[in-house]
C-alpha cells in the first residue's frame, strides 16, 4: 500500500462539495446561545509562507465518508496523531493544521514518503523487478516442461518418434 501511494500518488478529493464536512458549533452572545455550522474550506489545503507564497499543502486529503480531512504521510507510516486516526475536522481553529506541519512527526513521516518514492523510481529497484519478472516466467516454463515429461512417463510415451 505504502509502495503504491508513494509510487502512483493520492487523490485530495479538491473536486467534491465538502457537505460531509459540515459541523455544528455553539457559541454564547448576549445571554443567548447560538448554534451554526462550519465546513471544510478550499484555503485550509493552502499555506502561506513567510516570503507571501502561497503554497499548496500536498500531504492532505479530504475523505467524503467522514467529512474530516487526513494526513497522508502519516496515515501511512503510523503517526498516532488526530490527523492519521480519526481525521481532522475542527474547522473553527484551522491553526492546529500549521502546527501539525510543523511537528516533528509529521517532517519524519513526510521525510519517510519522499525517501520511499526516490527509492522506487530508481534505477536499481526497477531492475530488481524485471529480474523478479523474469524469474517467475522461468519458474513457470519450467513447471510446464516437468508436467509434460510426467505426463509423457505415466503414459510410457517417448519423448519423439514411435520407438525409443
Amino acid at each position: 500500500m505504502r509502495q503504491y501511494i508513494c509510487k502512483n500518488g493520492f487523490s485530495q478529493n479538491l473536486d467534491v462539495k465538502f457537505t460531509a464536512s459540515k459541523r455544528l458549533y455553539s457559541v454564547v452572545q448576549k445571554g443567548h446561545f447560538r448554534n451554526y455550522f462550519r465546513y471544510l474550506n478550499i484555503d485550509f489545503f493552502k499555506t502561506v509562507l513567510i516570503n507571501g507564497e502561497t503554497c499548496q499543502r500536498d500531504y492532505l486529503s479530504y475523505s467524503e465518508s467522514t467529512g474530516s480531512i487526513y494526513c497522508v504521510p502519516c496515515l501511512l507510516f503510523e503517526n498516532k496523531t488526530n490527523f492519521s486516526k480519526t481525521g481532522f475536522s475542527d474547522w473553527k481553529h484551522p491553526k492546529k493544521i500549521s502546527y501539525h506541519e510543523n511537528s516533528p512527526e509529521h517532517k519524519l513521516c513526510s521525510y519517510k514518503m519522499k525517501e520511499l518514492a526516490s527509492d522506487l523510481s530508481k534505477i536499481n529497484t526497477k531492475l530488481m523487478h524485471q529480474i523478479e519478472t523474469e524469474k517467475k516466467y522461468w519458474i513457470s516454463v519450467l513447471t510446464r516442461v516437468c508436467s509434460v515429461v510426467k505426463s509423457l512417463a505415466s503414459h510410457g510415451l517417448s519423448f519423439r518418434g514411435d520407438v525409443e
